[in-house]
């Protein structure tokens, strides 16, 4: 009877030291917890990111003459003399090349553009430009179908080229800095096609004397005032 109790106790004993607590499994959010935190800047919904300024145009046009001798002369011949003239930024003129309308002189800077161009009657005249400006952006339309000739009320016939500009600014609130004709044959001798360039971009519908409306040619595809060979 007591080796029966023994062997009971034992046997109890035995159960506990091999079995031990229970070890509760992971969860999910267990782990989660015991994770490390991998901290990253805030973002807002909605907040604006930064982004990169758009790049400036640093060209200063220098327009000349279809017959000015400058015209011969070579980039480093051009550079050097504008360099000589204007001394407080001569290390700010980057490079001097030609276009069709005469020489471009890129620079470091808006500063240094700007001050070519203030101070373009200490250096402009020896080259024989007509024109000193910044190089704008032209916003250009096809206009087809314009017509070749118009009859006034009288019955005379009136050469469209000779009032083009002022209707334009008639229709479009702007005057024009080219008019230029297209050159391939429309197919129709009583019209034409015009490329009409503007400054600024028009707002509203338009057409000449009947034409088909204007339309915007691509950016990718507008004239600019500086255009390289």
């Amino acid at each position: 009877m007591v080796f029966q109790a023994f062997c009971a106790k034992f046997k109890e004993a035995a159960q506990q030291f091999t079995t031990g607590p229970t070890i509760p499994k992971p969860t999910y959010s267990s782990v989660a917890a015991a994770s490390p935190r991998t901290d990253h800047p805030p973002h807002r919904q909605g907040q604006p990111r930064t982004s990169a300024p758009p790049r400036q145009d640093l060209r200063v046009s220098i327009r000349l003459e279809a017959g000015a001798p400058a015209r011969a002369h070579s980039s480093y011949a051009i550079r050097t003399l504008i360099q000589e003239k204007v001394g407080a930024v001569s290390d700010k003129i980057r490079q001097v090349f030609q276009v069709r309308s005469g020489w471009a002189v890129l620079t470091a800077d808006s500063e240094t553009r700007d001050f070519l161009v203030e101070k373009q009657a200490e250096w402009a005249a020896e080259l024989g430009a007509t024109t000193v400006e910044t190089n704008k952006e032209w916003f250009t339309y096809v206009v087809s179908d314009f017509p070749t000739r118009l009859t006034d009320f009288h019955g005379n016939e009136v050469d469209s080229d000779s009032i083009d500009s002022d209707e334009i600014e008639i229709q479009t609130g702007l005057k024009p800095v080219a008019i230029r004709p297209s050159r391939q044959f429309s197919g129709n001798p009583l019209t034409k096609t015009l490329f009409v360039s503007f400054l600024k971009p028009i707002k509203r519908f338009w057409s000449l004397f009947g034409s088909s409306a204007a339309r915007l040619i691509d950016k990718t595809d507008r004239p600019r005032q500086c255009k390289t060979y």
